[in-house]
C-alpha cells in the first residue's frame, strides 16, 4: 500500500462526517478497492491501541497529579479536611432528633409530675408561706429637715 493511499483514505475518514450518504458509499467503495483486509484490521488495531493510549496516559496524569498533591500536603502540613457521607450525616441527624424529642418528652414529664404528682403539697406549702404573720422591723435613716436638723431619727 502507498503513502498516497493511505493518505487519501485518511481525508476520507476525516470528512466522512460531513460528506453526504452518497459520498459516504463512494468513500467506502474507494476505501474497500485500496486497502486489503489485513491492512484494514492493522488500521482498526492501531486506532485502539492509540485509544487505549490515550485512557493509560490520562490515568497516569491523574496519578501523577494526586502525588503532588500529597507531597503539597505532607511538605506544608495542611489538614485535609474529609467531608463525611450523606450516609452518616443522615444517621447523625436521625439520632440528633431522637434526642432531642426525648429531652422534650423528659420536660413534659417533669412539668406533669409537678403539676399532678406533688401539686396538692406545693399547693399547700404555698399557702401557709403566703399567710405566715410576721413582724418585720426596718432600719430607716435619719431624716433631716430643710435646715438640716435632725427631724426624724432612727433608734
Amino acid at each position: 500500500m502507498k503513502n498516497s493511499d493511505i493518505r487519501e483514505l485518511q481525508n476520507i475518514n476525516r470528512n466522512r462526517d460531513k460528506k453526504s450518504s452518497v459520498h459516504k458509499k463512494q468513500s467506502a467503495s474507494i476505501a474497500r478497492d485500496l486497502i486489503s483486509k489485513k491492512e484494514l484490521q492493522k488500521l482498526k488495531n492501531k486506532k485502539k491501541q492509540e485509544q487505549i493510549n490515550l485512557k493509560q496516559e490520562q490515568k497516569n496524569f491523574e496519578k501523577e497529579q494526586r502525588k503532588k498533591f500529597k507531597k503539597e500536603v505532607k511538605n506544608k502540613k495542611i489538614k485535609v479536611i474529609e467531608k463525611s457521607s450523606n450516609v452518616s450525616q443522615k444517621k447523625r441527624m436521625r439520632n440528633e432528633i431522637i434526642v432531642a424529642w426525648g429531652l422534650f418528652f423528659a420536660l413534659i414529664f417533669r412539668i406533669a409530675w409537678i403539676q399532678f404528682g406533688m401539686g396538692s403539697e406545693l399547693q399547700s406549702m404555698a399557702y401557709i408561706q403566703q399567710t405566715l404573720d410576721r413582724s418585720i422591723n426596718p432600719r430607716r435613716g435619719t431624716i433631716y429637715d430643710a435646715t438640716r436638723e435632725k427631724y426624724f431619727g432612727s433608734k
